[in-house]
């Protein structure tokens, strides 16, 4: 059994500290497709993630953006 593996709630969190937001569309490249509920989860452990569409080359897309921008110290109480 592998430890190392990250599951796609650590996924996600990692991207959104790191980027500070997150879109549908890496989601489901990432082959997460309920971006939805992590979202929501991540929202009631502390960040404050909102949603919008946005539009794209190909269309439009909708990105989670983080209000609460994250210190680096503060990435690893979550």
């Amino acid at each position: 059994m592998r430890t190392d593996r990250l599951t796609q709630v650590d996924k996600i969190k990692e991207h959104i500290d790191i980027h500070g937001s997150i879109s549908r569309n890496f989601a489901l490249d990432q082959r997460i497709t309920r971006l939805g509920a992590i979202v929501n989860k991540l929202n009631k452990r502390g960040y404050r993630l909102k949603g919008r569409f946005v539009p794209t080359e190909f269309g439009k897309d909708y990105i989670y953006r983080n209000e609460i921008p994250k210190l680096k110290h503060q990435k690893k109480l979550l």
